[in-house]
């Protein structure tokens, strides 16, 4: 919900208070639907749709959303493409497959992640140039 309201926002068309979302649509076109409603700053609530691919970079840290589009009260056909949105997930994160089946309607995903509990040393280390994969 906050990164729904974050590209609401920043799409120039839609100033955003909140954004409740009520449906979650894998489409034929591979793309994911997210349906719901946004409340502007003066109260008012104003039905949307935003629908995007998935797809992933950097590795696995970096989830991209290629061909974004907002629909503003999806009834009417007028739909806005805004440009690729990426979300940085960091280097404890990593998402080792991303599978999305429109035929089905099914997204799998398989990731990883490092936890470390909240006032735990850090190592604070970087790969050289000079390192290498031990097998």
């Amino acid at each position: 919900q906050n990164l729904l309201n974050h590209i609401l926002n920043k799409s120039g068309f839609l100033s955003a208070t909140s954004v409740t979302v009520s449906c979650v649509k894998i489409l034929s076109s591979k793309k994911v639907s997210c349906e719901g409603k946004a409340i502007t700053a003066l109260g008012t609530q104003v039905p949307f749709e935003v629908r995007t691919g998935l797809d992933v970079s950097s590795r696995g840290h970096v989830l991209l959303l290629p061909g974004l589009e907002i629909a503003l009260n999806p009834a009417f056909p007028f739909q806005m493409f805004v440009p690729e949105v990426d979300v940085d997930l960091g280097h404890n994160a990593q998402i080792e497959s991303l599978i999305i089946n429109g035929k089905r309607g099914k997204l799998s995903l398989s990731a990883r992640a490092t936890v470390t509990p909240r006032g735990e040393n850090r190592l604070n280390y970087s790969q050289h140039k000079s390192s290498y994969l031990a097998q």
